[in-house]
């Protein structure tokens, strides 16, 4: 196994069990690879950008974000793939590690994409039947939600659902226990190398280019707790940068964490906004609270 590769991210159970082949085999991975639309949502599953930087976070990996138009033309995805997958070669990295399992067609396709950018593709989780997979990924504790659902593959009332043992005994007999026919996609919130769970909210479903999609409750009702300036700019810099959230600070700031000087930039064009900071008479000042408030619609 390289001791430089990279996993091609999409936030899903599948991916994640690949990643935690490859740690297991003595193999380094050096990020995740994924892509998004607009900088906005993850392609395909629609999982805000936010939460994909919590699992990264979690599992203690750089992100590589391939960004994409919607709707995304095959010869601009192979293009930007392409392109990073040969800025990845140059500083090191040497393959991509892929969760897929049986489909033949995805599976060249993947080859031929990677083909000349001087990364090799590995698929650690080829051929295995499902049904033990899925069962694998239960017992080693990974836990996930269904995010996106095809209506025309699988009910659409699973979107939203826990992916787990009552789950999978409800599914109709066709329908694949991990979704590898693109019946459904999930996002992983724990498992084998995380840190600590990345908790998740469903607060209903939409439906969305003809997907039933599992949606997160607004902004305004998240309030997250950050442990450091790092953390920070990983998670949110981007989102205030774009002027989708506004942040208020409420305690003391951390050791090196500077006040923000950014300005929104959504629709309202509405300032940044922060709180006076509250002095603390504890050594060790308090991690900054940090609340997302929406600016304007999305």
């Amino acid at each position: 196994m390289s001791d430089e590769a990279w996993v091609s991210w999409s936030c899903g159970k599948d991916s994640a069990l690949a990643l935690a082949k490859v740690r297991t085999g003595g193999g380094v991975v050096a990020g995740l690879l994924t892509t998004t639309v607009h900088g906005a949502e993850v392609a395909m599953s629609r999982v805000p950008v936010e939460l994909l930087r919590r699992q990264a976070v979690a599992l203690g990996l750089p992100l590589e974000v391939v960004d994409l138009p919607w709707p995304c033309p095959n010869e601009v995805y192979e293009q930007r793939m392409s392109a990073a997958c040969a800025v990845l070669h140059r500083r090191g990295g040497s393959s991509v590690v892929y969760g897929d399992l049986f489909l033949h067609d995805i599976r060249v396709y993947r080859e031929l994409t990677l083909n000349g950018t001087g990364l090799t593709p590995l698929f650690p989780l080829w051929g295995r039947p499902t049904t033990e997979l899925a069962r694998e990924m239960l017992d080693i504790g990974m836990r996930a939600i269904v995010v996106c659902v095809d209506p025309a593959q699988a009910p659409p009332e699973i979107a939203g659902r826990t992916w787990d043992d009552d789950l999978l005994r409800d599914l109709p007999a066709d329908v694949d226990p991990c979704g590898e026919n693109g019946e459904f996609h999930t996002f992983v919130t724990d498992g084998p190398g995380f840190a600590a769970p990345v908790a998740v909210t469903v607060a209903g479903t939409a439906q969305r280019d003809g997907f039933a999609n599992a949606t997160a409750p607004p902004l305004s009702a998240r309030c997250h707790r950050f442990t450091s300036k790092s953390e920070f700019d990983s998670t949110w810099l981007d989102a205030v940068r774009s002027g989708r959230v506004q942040l208020r600070l409420s305690t003391a700031l951390l050791p090196g964490f500077e006040r923000p000087t950014l300005t929104g930039g959504g629709r309202a064009q509405r300032p940044l906004k922060t709180q006076p900071v509250q002095q603390q008479s504890t050594a060790t000042p308090a991690h900054p609270a940090v609340r997302a408030v929406p600016i304007g619609a999305r």
